[in-house]
């Protein structure tokens, strides 16, 4: 039974999806299915998911947010056609492209605070975990841990604090001076991958444009946070 059950989560998935896709009205020419690491949706899967929205009517899109466990078994699986995430896909259908570096900086709402018991761990992921650990290997643990950069931004601006958060989700806090760059802290940086179903892609003549919009959703986001 524990052997069988992780087939069948993935039969009553992909099952879901052929319904789904076999469903669709007329006049749908392309179906897109996207992975995304939860915390890329802010100004880059949500740039991607509006401009295939108004820009390509015809084509319907489904968005499976999740870890980069479950992305990696959605992609191998067929459940997912692209991914927005944080590590490369091995094997020859895939093909993977580095979108931008994420910088994430230590910030907080004083100036000159230092991660401790006061501060929020933001969890970005194992290799950050490691980074994060050696720099910090005499620091006092947080009492506080979050797998959310924007729910721990919301919590930092609501109740003080620093954080380790990517420069682009805090860009307007920073600007309104909001919360502060800790000076002489170290960051760390992390690249964000579109891994692609090459043959898939292939047939997507609108693709290469919403491509371009996720890369420039995370600056017109911060642009508009600050006008805001």
């Amino acid at each position: 039974g524990f052997k069988f059950k992780r087939y069948a989560e993935v039969m009553v998935q992909l099952w879901g999806q052929a319904r789904y896709e076999a469903s669709l009205p007329k006049g749908f020419e392309a179906v897109c299915n996207v992975g995304l690491e939860y915390d890329l949706w802010t100004g880059i899967g949500s740039a991607f998911f509006n401009h295939v929205r108004t820009q390509a009517p015809g084509v319907a899109i489904a968005l499976w947010p999740g870890t980069q466990h479950e992305i990696d078994r959605w992609l191998n699986i067929g459940l997912v056609d692209i991914a927005f995430c944080y590590a490369p896909q091995p094997g020859e259908r895939f093909a993977s492209r580095v979108l931008f570096e994420d910088e994430i900086i230590l910030v907080a709402t004083e100036r000159d605070a230092a991660p401790g018991p006061g501060s929020i761990f933001v969890d970005h992921g194992d290799e950050f975990r490691r980074q994060h650990a050696a720099a910090f290997a005499h620091s006092a643990p947080s009492a506080v841990t979050i797998a959310s950069s924007d729910w721990a931004r919301e919590h930092l601006l609501a109740s003080g604090g620093s954080a380790y958060l990517p420069r682009r989700v805090v860009e307007a806090a920073l600007a309104q001076t909001q919360v502060h760059p800790v000076a002489q802290a170290q960051s760390f940086m992390r690249r964000v991958h579109v891994v692609e179903t090459v043959e898939t892609v292939k047939a997507w003549p609108w693709y290469e444009t919403a491509l371009a919009a996720a890369k420039l959703g995370r600056a017109a986001f911060a642009g508009h946070d600050v006008a805001r």
